[in-house]
Parts: structure tokens; C-alpha cells; sequence
């Protein structure tokens, strides 16, 4: 996407009181430090925006990565395995000593500044599932968090029973060790939960409305506006939903184009999209969480 799009429609969120920017991908770090550093400081300076990334750090920029670790509010990357190996197998490329490095540095910089921990996301797929605690022991070392995710819409990559059952394993291993350690830095004993027992409670029954697009609004590579990420699929892809879920695009819109799009989101309820049917179902809690928002009127948020 090209910054002056993206600008003016960082122009018209923090007029509606965005206070929170995630820049996410594709990859946000081949934008370069300069134009990195021009989104993130004009905007924390002038409209005291909190940014945050979601990124591969598969980039052999010291510098890059520096900036990002002392200035971002938080950090998000993958690490599906932790291996060169593995990572080869997995991603398709040999990019893990220059991931490994970087996340090894950025936890280093965090740690001392006093900054959240980076998080590491893992997608659990048939590929990697028997690789889990070995992740998991990665970022205890290296001071980070992380977050498991079982893959749910790729089918050629999801788990068989029996491979589902060594999982279930391998998260309750996870969690042992973590009350061993006095640690709380994974799901996994909230995923080994689910798993067992299904979500508690099914929010999507009985809230007539999500109040998601109220506060968080998700905006691709291509421009389009989306009401939130959680309709994403494995890939960061909408599934073929964009005619159903987009409501704008930001691409070469005036700023009062783009303020029109972006009061259509009043009018959508997570019964519009078929999508929405399964979000308690993908994401346990999530409009639970939403409601908790609401109530205490928490200012939006921003995906891009």
C-alpha cells in the first residue's frame, strides 16, 4: 500500500479517536526505516498513536530491527519451528538464523527498556505439531511470550485424531511446565481446554451485536476496509469474502471519502456475515471480550 493513502486514512481514524495502530502484512518491514519511522513518529508525536507490528523479522537489517524493538509498543512475529531444518520444511526458505538473531536482539532490547515481551505466534498445523514444546522452550529462553493457534481453515494441513490427541499432549507437557516454573507465558492450557471441552459458552447465541467494528477496523494491503481480522483465514486472507465484508477502500480517496466509509461500520452486526457464525467457535471469548470493551468504552483500534 502506498503511505499516502495510507496516511490520510490514519487522518481521519485519529479524528474519530484512534489510539492504537498495528501494522501488519504482508511484510510492514520492507516499507524501510525511514518511512517506518516517519508513520510511527509523526503520528505518536502529533496524535499520541500507539503502534504496534506483526512481522516475520526475515530481514537482514540490524538497524531495522533495533528501531522497531525501542519504539513499537508491542512485537508480534511467527515461529511456527525452531529449527533451520524445520523452518526450511515449513516456510520454504532458510531465513531461521536471521529470524532467530532478530528476535534474540529485539527480546534483548525490550528487556532492558522495560517493554512487553515480543510475542511469538505458532500456527499448529500437521507439519509442525509434533515440534510444539520445543517452541515453547524457545521463547521461554529468549524471554518471550507465545501464543498457539491450531490451523482451522487450511484442510490439506489439519490434524488427524491421532495427531490431535499427540497435541493434546504436547500442550498439557507445556502447561506442567509452566506451574513448574511459575510461568505464564503460553495458551496452552487454554487450548488443551478447548480442545477437551469445547468453548464454554456460545456469545454468538445471544449478542445481537458485536461491537467490534465500533472500535477496530482491519485494512489490507489492496486498501480494502474490513470490519475486524478475525475473519482471516491461515493464509491472512479473507476467503473469498471481501464483496461480503469489505465496506470501503482507501486507495486515492479524498479524507471525506474515507470518513464516509468508515461511519458505515455503525451498521454492521456480526449476523450480516457468514463469517461470524463461527467466531465463538475460532476465537472462544472473543465477543465476551468485545462487551467488556464496550462497557468501559476502550478507544478503537486499527489493523493494517
Amino acid at each position: 500500500m502506498e503511505l499516502k493513502s495510507f496516511k490520510s486514512a490514519l487522518n481521519v481514524l485519529c479524528s474519530l479517536g484512534l489510539r492504537t495502530c498495528v501494522l501488519s502484512g504482508g511484510e510492514p518491514l520492507l516499507y524501510g526505516k525511514e518511512k517506518i519511522r516517519d508513520i510511527i513518529e509523526t503520528y505518536s508525536n502529533n496524535h499520541d498513536i500507539r503502534f504496534s507490528m506483526i512481522t516475520t523479522l526475515a530481514i537482514d537489517n540490524i538497524e531495522l530491527v533495533r528501531y522497531i524493538a525501542s519504539s513499537l509498543e508491542r512485537v508480534h512475529t511467527s515461529v511456527d519451528v525452531c529449527t533451520e531444518e524445520q523452518y526450511k520444511y515449513v516456510r520454504g526458505n532458510s531465513n531461521w538464523s536471521v529470524v532467530k538473531s532478530n528476535i534474540q536482539e529485539v527480546s534483548r532490547i525490550r528487556n532492558i527498556l522495560g517493554k512487553d515481551k515480543i510475542r511469538l505466534s505458532c500456527t499448529v498445523s500437521n507439519m509442525n505439531y509434533q515440534t510444539v514444546y520445543d517452541v515453547y522452550e524457545f521463547a521461554k529462553h529468549n524471554n518471550c511470550t507465545i501464543k498457539f493457534y491450531n490451523v482451522h481453515t487450511w484442510n490439506e494441513l489439519e490434524l488427524n485424531n491421532e495427531q490431535l490427541n499427540e497435541l493434546k499432549n504436547e500442550y498439557v507437557r507445556i502447561a506442567d511446565d509452566e506451574v513448574k516454573n511459575n510461568l505464564t507465558i503460553s495458551n496452552a492450557k487454554d487450548l488443551f481446554f478447548e480442545m477437551e471441552h469445547g468453548t464454554i459458552k456460545d456469545y454468538a447465541l445471544f449478542v445481537d451485536k458485536c461491537y467490534l467494528p465500533l472500535h477496530h477496523c482491519s485494512i489490507d494491503s489492496n486498501g480494502d476496509i474490513y470490519p475486524c481480522c478475525v475473519l482471516l483465514d491461515d493464509n491472512g486472507d479473507y476467503a473469498g469474502q471481501s464483496e461480503e465484508c469489505s465496506y470501503g477502500n482507501i486507495i486515492n480517496k479524498s479524507e471525506s471519502e474515507i470518513y464516509n466509509m468508515f461511519v458505515k461500520r455503525f451498521n454492521c452486526t456480526h449476523k450480516n456475515y457468514k463469517g461470524c457464525n463461527n467466531c465463538q467457535q475460532r476465537y472462544g471469548g472473543l465477543l465476551e471480550e468485545l462487551e467488556k470493551i464496550h462497557s468501559v468504552k476502550q478507544k478503537p483500534l486499527i489493523w493494517v
